[in-house]
């Protein structure tokens, strides 16, 4: 489901996808002029920046060798380049030795390296090769350990929440990769993630809307769990883990997070937290849904966060969601 803005642009105004290949120029030249790498070909000398001991003695740079892969890799024929020109096991490598290391400066770059290989594993091989490292049970490990309270440094990559929120995102990655998901299982993904959806419903909804943090991270746990149900397999170990239980807790918290006088029906009486799923295409009929931007927005993550059981999906479509969705898109077109 998606919230849509639209504004026509004039006639004179660049194309999106214009628009998007200069910013992408400009961001790989600005960085290319940073490192000792030629602008005509700057795959080609990446590797040799990715060396352990040349990032030990210069993190700074090895940052910034991070974010050209980081730019390269949305391009697509850069992409490619970056996956057959073997800058894959490096990444690899060089997240092995970091992770490991004590040093402030260089535990800030796992977190790149990650990002980096989740842009990558497009690529069917690269994505098998993330999940035949230790990658995968690093990121079961971060889920398992997050504290119940953890904390949100706002701007900086060391807060307790961004471990568990690396390793969604690149579990994210391996699932909508082509690859095969069996390495998820043999790693305990699922538990895991259940594990920290369980932990993170724990807090109060005062916490989760005073560390916005600990409600991205709980979004974020049924983002994942909403691409993984598409596997057969993964869904079904997903479901001995207590899912559609875990989602309902998750679903049950974000509700609490949310004014009351949004849920109410056609009638403006209120609606029992247990209806709420079922009734969400009149809730969507709400004056103030309709004309708050902002109550729509949240509403819309509720909705999305209740669709990733594949049951209140269900009932969902039979209460006729998607109509009512389409309609409160069509009130905020401009």
């Amino acid at each position: 489901f998606f919230f849509l803005m639209i504004r026509r642009p004039p006639r004179s105004t660049q194309s999106r996808s214009s628009a998007a290949s200069d910013v992408y120029k400009r961001q790989v030249l600005r960085e290319v002029n940073q490192l000792p790498i030629s602008p005509s070909d700057p795959v080609d000398n990446i590797k040799s920046l990715l060396d352990p001991k040349t990032v030990e003695q210069n993190p700074a740079q090895a940052e910034k060798v991070l974010d050209l892969i980081n730019a390269l890799a949305n391009d697509p024929r850069m992409n490619d380049k970056l996956n057959k020109g073997d800058c894959v096991k490096p990444l690899i490598d060089l997240w092995e030795n970091m992770r490991k290391n004590n040093n402030p400066e260089l535990q800030k770059i796992t977190g790149k390296i990650l990002k980096a290989l989740g842009k990558l594993s497009k690529d069917p091989e690269t994505a098998k090769k993330i999940a035949d490292s230790s990658i995968l049970k690093n990121a079961a490990k971060n889920l398992n350990n997050t504290p119940v309270d953890a904390k949100f440094n706002k701007g900086s990559r060391l807060g307790e929440i961004q471990k568990p929120l690396e390793a969604l995102d690149i579990i994210q990655a391996i699932a909508d990769s082509d690859t095969d998901k069996q390495p998820l299982i043999d790693n305990n993904i699922p538990q895991a993630i259940i594990n920290n959806l369980n932990k993170i419903a724990d807090n109060s909804p005062e916490d989760l809307k005073k560390n916005p943090g600990l409600k991205d991270l709980l979004q974020k746990g049924l983002d994942t769990l909403d691409k993984l149900k598409k596997d057969p397999k993964v869904w079904k170990e997903l479901e001995k883990a207590e899912a559609p239980k875990a989602i309902q807790k998750a679903l049950d918290k974000l509700i609490d997070t949310l004014p009351k006088d949004l849920f109410k029906d056609r009638n403006g009486q209120p609606i029992p937290k247990e209806e709420i799923p079922e009734t969400f295409s009149q809730i969507l009929d709400n004056d103030k849904v309709k004309e708050n931007p902002e109550n729509a927005k949240n509403l819309l993550d509720l909705i999305k966060a209740a669709s990733t059981d594949p049951a209140i999906a269900e009932k969902m479509k039979k209460d006729n969601v998607p109509q009512a969705l389409t309609n409160l898109s069509l009130i905020h077109i401009s």
